[in-house]
């Protein structure tokens, strides 16, 4: 009887090992969707938080009056996210991967939009850190493994119980 629960026990950990494993790469391999609007002077939203690594898809929507773009810094390294900017009313897409984590600075180039308000922030979580906004479906896994887990524990202590009953 006894090795009835160590083997459901060894498979309840087996299972929940294996969730737990398929949660984290999932987690790494998922993209995320942002979308970022720029007008007369400001970029909406104002701080993006993201995962190391992450390929970006960014729609950009251009609702001002003049050309705007979008660039980011780090490390006095600057990349425009638009091979041009985008006139008023215009609306781009470009994918972006955020490869080292830490606070990026993101602003309009043109111009002296920047120096006029158009300035953000974007927060690049370290891989290995807390998941960024668009991923609770992995803890929603997480939760799921975990509750199977107790599930399948709990069912091979009421199977052990009758089988000790019946032997009686």
């Amino acid at each position: 009887m006894r090795g009835y629960l160590k083997a459901g026990s060894f498979l309840c950990m087996a299972l929940l090992a294996l969730l737990m494993v398929s949660a984290t790469t999932h987690a790494q391999s998922t993209s995320q969707n942002v979308t970022v609007t720029l007008n007369e002077f400001a970029i909406t939203p104002g701080t993006i938080t993201v995962t190391q690594g992450q390929t970006i898809y960014f729609t950009v929507n251009n609702t001002g009056k003049f050309p705007h773009n979008l660039t980011f810094m780090n490390g006095g390294v600057m990349t425009n996210l638009m091979a041009q900017p985008l006139n008023g009313g215009q609306s781009g897409t470009a994918d972006f991967t955020f490869n080292q984590a830490g606070t990026w600075e993101m602003h309009c180039p043109v111009d002296s939009h920047a120096a006029k308000g158009m300035v953000g922030q974007v927060i690049v979580v370290a891989a290995a850190g807390m998941p960024a906004t668009g991923q609770a479906a992995d803890q929603t896994t997480l939760l799921l493994g975990g509750l199977l887990g107790i599930v399948l524990l709990a069912g091979g202590f009421v199977v052990l119980r009758l089988r000790a009953s019946h032997s009686s």
